[in-house]
Formats: structure tokens, sequence, C-alpha cells
């Protein structure tokens, strides 16, 4: 299975901080009593998960990914609506490659489940009957280093010898 998640290619070996957007598109609707969806309607959410350090090597999955989306069921969905919060959601990688979200939800009677590039949801809680379907996809992806507490010392000295060099030279003065 191609995931569109895979565009996204990440520094490794340093702590990085990593944000973007996910849409969802309903690609079949297998029960007609879902009101508001229908095919090829779309859906939009954000993630943010911050200091994490990718190896680039084989799938790795990190927790404490924040996200935000809506679909319409009267909810907005955060990572606490997550059945496993705290430890779920969690944000993959394949590779140092964005795989994508991995989330599952119960609200008003329903499921949900985002999965890499997959979304779901099933009525009465059951897997066996889903009703709607749909592919994600992300965009606007950015990835930022996080500064680490091994710089500090380097900047305390080298200001400790600017204040020196200032005040040694007004000595000699």
């Amino acid at each position: 299975m191609a995931h569109s998640a895979q565009a996204a290619s990440f520094q490794t070996g340093v702590p990085l901080s990593i944000s973007g957007n996910f849409t969802i598109k309903i690609t079949e609707e297998l029960d007609g009593d879902f009101p508001s969806v229908e095919v090829d309607n779309t859906f939009f959410g954000s993630f943010f998960i911050k200091n994490i350090t990718l190896t680039g090597v084989g799938f790795e999955d990190f927790s404490g990914v924040r996200l935000s989306f809506d679909l319409p069921l009267g909810v907005t969905f955060s990572e606490q609506d997550d059945d496993g919060f705290p430890e779920f959601p969690l944000i993959g990688f394949d590779d140092g490659e964005l795989f994508g979200l991995n989330f599952l939800a119960f609200a008003n009677n329903q499921s949900l489940f985002l999965s890499g590039d997959q979304f779901e949801s099933f009525f009465n809680l059951d897997p066996t009957s889903p009703f709607i379907r749909g592919t994600v996809t992300y965009g606007d992806v950015a990835a930022n280093p996080v500064p680490t507490p091994a710089l500090l010392p380097g900047l305390v000295g080298l200001g400790l010898a600017a204040c020196h060099k200032r005040y040694g030279h007004s000595e000699n003065a």
C-alpha cells in the first residue's frame, strides 16, 4: 500500500519538532443514514509533536502527538479523545519518512480510526460494519531542530569572553 505521507523526509539523529496538516477525503459511504457525509467530502486537521529524534531506520512511532480535526458529528477531536490517551495517538515514520498518524476515538455511538493514509468510521462501535471510509493526505509538514542544552555552555562561554574582552580593554585605556 502506498502512503501519501512518504513525500516528507526528515533529518535523523537530532531532536525535532514536527508539525503539519492533514486532509481526510471520504471515498466510500456504506450506510446512507450518516448525515452530512458524502463521497468526496473533505475534512481538515493539524498535528504537532515536539522533541523526537529519528534514527531513520525501519518503522518508528512516537506518542505525545497533539492533533485536532473536525468531522460532521458535532465534535472537534483532539489527542485527548484517543481511546489510548496518553500513550496514543501515535505518529509513525518509516525509514525516516512520515508514515502518518494512528488515532482511535469513540463518539456519538461511532468509532473513528485514522491510520497512516486510511480513515474509517464504524456504527455502534462494530468494526465489522464500516459505514464511511476515506483517505488521509498530509501537507505543509515542517520540521524544526530543537535547541539542545549542550549549546548553553558554549553560548555562556562566548558571552563571558566578550565581557572580558570589553572590560579588559576599558581597564587598559
